[in-house]
């Protein structure tokens, strides 16, 4: 029979606040997806200092018994799939690219969950 795991879908920030978590895990959610969807409209040239913060988060969640399942990847003006212009595309797969190559060391981190935003975002 299949057993359905309890889990959380969270943007990175909470995955520094302690007491959302100790309550999440009390309650049984020890799984999650991590959103990053919040910073989709950061000028990119914060992205490093974010990764950065994105792996810290993802060490305390582990260390506290999360797993993280997947990561939700921004989307919007600086991670825009559908864009038509190449160069911002491909700078999009790039940073995706990016992205996954930072996580690989996490290697329970299953998903990366993209899609379009189809809107010009300011």
């Amino acid at each position: 029979m299949y057993s359905l795991k309890k889990s959380i879908s969270a943007e990175l920030c909470y995955a520094f606040d302690d007491n959302m978590w100790n309550a999440a895990t009390d309650a049984g959610f020890l799984s999650t997806e991590l959103g990053l969807c919040k910073h989709w409209f950061e000028d990119i040239s914060v992205q490093d200092e974010y990764l950065s913060r994105l792996e810290r988060g993802i060490e305390k969640l582990l260390a506290r018994g999360v797993d993280v399942e997947s990561v939700h990847v921004p989307f919007g003006k600086f991670w825009d799939f559908c864009a038509a212009d190449e160069e911002i595309r491909a700078a999009c797969v790039r940073r995706t690219v990016n992205l996954a190559a930072r996580l690989r060391p996490y290697g329970g981190i299953k998903y990366l969950v993209v899609h379009t935003n189809g809107v010009d975002f300011p």
